[in-house]
């Protein structure tokens, strides 16, 4: 998966899943009606054989049908469907109704409530959040706001993730997050980049009105990164870089459930890019690392054996992926990944294969036709 390709963008499959939420375009119109159907097709094979985490297949399709309503060019609604299916299944698994409401309140500042833009989109480290959960969990649901300035692109957002009420049995669970990318430079285009993302989850289990017997947790994970890289003009390569990432791990509320409640994590990375090409490798030490919704291979505990537990992680971290674009219609991606732990000298890969599928349709409204 494209975890964290800061040479390209900040976030996971930078390209293949840029269109799948769609995001307020004040080029629309008062009564503009617009239907969207986004198609993924995935497959991805981890072949994971260390005692941190299993090995598994996804492969299959989820299908986003919806319907996008605007009220005025800063105001829209879009109401739809989410369905996932795996190969050799014959039922749908985690369909989901979505219904997003968003408010551009002006030229920088959006306000998203309902569906939310979230899994990759928050733009969080592959260690911090899971790309693949944007393949097999529900969609984000609660309040966002996000900041696009020249030098800032930011959010914060509140996903909550499971509701109780009196005499439950199970615990409410929630997430709120922060994502910000500062940018000081006042071009895109200059010889030198310099960015510092900084991101934060705190995720929440418990509830006052429930009887639950799941232990109550919260947890926070944080991530500082400084990006610098040196861009060329040639047609063929775009940068070469180094990212420095540190990041925590905190339990305000742990319930005894594992042997620590503090832990860090330091990964420096080389990056390279090239036309639809990006690559990176780095070196992953870390100290009692834990991630509520984190790829275990980087933690320090197993997620399905009880009693594996390491103080120290060190991990070499590889991965290559291509990406194609027809327009914005379509998007192509292939890549994989590899880890290396060097204490136990043993190697885990992944690879996928993604076509994702966006068309949209303008079915009432002005003139101006909607974009494709």
């Amino acid at each position: 998966m494209l975890a964290s390709v800061a040479s390209v963008a900040s976030a996971q499959y930078p390209h293949a899943y840029s269109e799948v939420f769609h995001a307020i375009d004040t080029t629309y119109a008062k009564g503009d009606v617009l239907l969207r159907i986004t198609n993924i097709d995935f497959l991805k094979n981890d072949e994971y054989f260390s005692d941190y985490i299993e090995g598994y297949t996804l492969i299959g399709y989820q299908l986003r049908p919806s319907i996008v309503c605007y009220f005025t060019p800063q105001i829209a609604i879009e109401a739809g469907a989410q369905m996932l299916q795996y190969g050799g299944t014959t039922k749908y698994d985690n369909v989901a109704l979505l219904l997003t409401a968003q408010w551009r309140i002006n030229n920088w500042a959006t306000l998203i409530m309902g569906t939310l833009d979230g899994h990759l989109s928050h733009n969080l480290p592959e260690s911090m959040w899971e790309p693949e959960r944007q393949l097999f969990d529900k969609p984000e649901m609660g309040v966002q706001m996000k900041i696009n300035r020249p030098h800032l692109n930011a959010e914060v957002w509140l996903n909550w993730q499971q509701f109780i009420k009196p005499n439950d049995t199970i615990p409410e669970k929630f997430t709120v997050g922060m994502s910000a990318h500062i940018k000081p430079q006042r071009t895109a285009d200059a010889p030198w980049t310099f960015e510092v993302p900084l991101q934060m989850i705190v995720s929440h289990i418990g509830g006052q009105i429930s009887d639950f017997s799941e232990r109550m947790q919260s947890l926070a994970n944080g991530s500082a990164t400084i990006i610098l890289r040196k861009n060329f003009s040639r047609h063929w390569l775009q940068s070469i870089g180094t990212e420095l990432q540190a990041q925590f791990f905190h339990a305000m509320v742990d319930g005894n459930v594992r042997p620590f409640s503090d832990g860090w994590a330091f990964y420096p990375q080389l990056t390279f890019s090239a036309t639809n090409f990006a690559m990176n490798v780095g070196y992953w030490r870390a100290l009692n690392y834990f991630s509520l919704y984190g790829n275990c291979n980087y933690m320090s505990l197993s997620n399905y054996k009880a009693d594996k537990y390491s103080k120290n992680r060190n991990l070499i971290v590889a991965e290559a992926n291509f990406y194609h674009s027809v327009q914005r219609i379509l998007k192509f991606a292939i890549g994989g990944k590899l880890y290396s732990d060097v204490d136990a000298s043993q190697l885990d890969y992944s690879y996928h294969i993604d076509l994702i599928i966006t068309p949209m349709w303008k079915i009432y409204g002005s003139d101006r036709k909607a974009k494709k």
